[in-house]
């Protein structure tokens, strides 16, 4: 019964995916109109959709960046150029939040040391291919954490622009263990 319930399923994708491929435009209209009508209720959508299916999401989106890397670079580049702006406002929050996160009591030197094996790192890499990442970021949003020696840690750049500005918990509690 199982193995008929199954086929079903997919043959219900399959035809899904006909349609949506025969009536793309009239989808896409749909949901802009959709959009209009409710802005605030599609983004919530987005987001819960997102939460819901973030494995999918994430695989997507890596593939996608693999994909069309150049494209993305340069188009970032042609932005922050229009926008020299919005790049000093970046700039600028990430710093304050640095200087607001850091504590009287940490260890400069400790901390300084750390940038400086990145650093070397790097060197010996050619390009850059190490982050120094705060385990528990300065801006999350669900917990923030201090500019001190503890929450440092040297990994990939490429995990840490997939981590991103979130606190995982079960991430930190299995580093921590090694």
């Amino acid at each position: 019964m199982s193995v008929t319930i199954e086929r079903q399923k997919e043959q219900n994708r399959i035809r899904q995916a006909r349609y949506r491929a025969k009536n793309r435009e009239k989808i896409n209209t749909q949901a802009r109109l959709r959009y209009a009508a409710n802005p605030e209720k599609h983004i919530r959508m987005v987001q819960e959709s997102r939460e819901r299916h973030y494995d999918r999401y994430i695989t997507y989106s890596r593939k996608y960046e693999s994909e069309n890397r150049e494209a993305r670079v340069e188009k970032n580049r042609k932005y922050i150029k229009a926008n020299p702006h919005k790049r000093l406002e970046f700039d600028l929050k990430k710093k304050v939040a640095k200087q607001q996160a850091s504590v009287t009591w940490a260890n400069e030197e400790l901390i300084a040391k750390v940038y400086r094996l990145r650093d070397k790192l790097n060197k010996l890499a050619g390009y850059v291919k190490y982050h120094v990442d705060h385990k528990i970021p300065l801006r999350g949003k669900k917990v923030s954490g201090l500019h001190v020696e503890n929450n440092l840690r040297i990994m990939l750049a490429t995990d840490n622009l997939s981590k991103g500005n979130r606190y995982t918990i079960w991430l930190f509690w299995m580093e921590s263990d090694l």
